[in-house]
């Protein structure tokens, strides 16, 4: 009887391992440039157009990845992952609402502390808000931020607590009498309240913001901010891995859209907005409680 033979494994090529290597340089050398070249742009130039372009770049990037995944991987007409994305007009317009009614009809005089020019879920959030609150905004595609004889004043954060203190320090000496303070997220909002209260301010201006966070869920039980869009995405993380758990067991595909949520976390209920209180927040939020 022929004895049995064994498949001898065959060695990777010279070419192939030359390869390999030439890939994983150059993986280390785009790592490296996406590192460095935000740096040098903020040293020469500041954080100006073109690390606000480098950004913009990397968010149509990450959306374009989500879809090639969802669509060219896994064969799903499924754009739901989108969703937060986008979600972030709804959650200005939930604000400005809230913003509106606590000002209980008095005149606006309105602070809007933004992220930067041209990114779309800055622009998503701002307009939405002015939607919101009842005044005229850009359509909801546009990345460009709306203003009204109502915003008095508009300053960039990039969502610092530092840089929100910093705008709003300017926005006082622009006009003291400013009533309400649109935040681009909890941190800007932070920075806000402290310049306000530096002025002696702090407790005649209505602050509202978004993200819900557990510090900035904390800082609407201290007072700091007024009302804040609590958005979930720890569970549209877990539900996505669920959904695709299901599918490499059973063949089960996800279809349809699944509406996360976006829920107004505020200190003091206002009449005619549907609101949430600070323990809800709290059971609910992400971050170190």
């Amino acid at each position: 009887m022929a004895e049995a033979k064994t498949a001898t494994p065959v060695a990777r090529s010279t070419y192939g391992k030359a390869w390999d290597a030439k890939r994983i340089a150059l993986y280390f050398l785009l790592a490296a440039i996406m590192i460095l070249v935000p740096i040098a742009c903020t040293a020469a130039i500041g954080y100006g157009f073109l690390v606000r372009i480098l950004v913009i770049v990397g968010i149509w990037v990450l959306l374009a990845l989500g879809l090639n995944i969802v669509v060219g991987y896994a064969g799903l007409l499924d754009l739901g992952y989108i969703a937060f994305y986008a979600m972030g007009g709804y959650a200005g317009v939930l604000i400005g609402q809230y913003a509106k009614a606590a000002l209980g009809g008095k005149p606006a005089k309105i602070a809007m502390l933004d992220l930067f020019p041209g990114h779309p879920v800055g622009a998503q959030r701002h307009n939405g808000f002015m939607t919101g609150f009842g005044l005229k905004a850009n359509d909801a595609k546009s990345n460009e931020l709306s203003s009204t004889p109502e915003t008095v004043c508009a300053g960039d954060t990039d969502g610092n607590q530092a840089k929100g203190q910093t705008a709003m320090e300017n926005c006082l000496q622009k006009d003291p009498a400013i009533n309400v303070v649109y935040t681009i997220n909890e941190p800007a909002a932070a920075g806000a309240y402290n310049a306000l209260k530096k002025a002696g301010k702090d407790k005649g201006v209505i602050i509202v913001s978004v993200d819900g966070g557990c510090a900035g869920i904390a800082d609407v039980g201290k007072g700091v901010i007024a009302a804040t869009s609590q958005q979930y995405p720890l569970k549209m993380a877990a539900m996505g891995v669920a959904a695709g758990v299901d599918y490499a067991k059973g063949g089960k595909k996800a279809s349809g859209y699944v509406d996360t949520g976006v829920t107004l976390i505020a200190g003091k209920a206002v009449a005619g907005v549907e609101s949430k209180d600070v323990k809800t927040g709290t059971d609910l939020c992400w971050g170190t409680k």
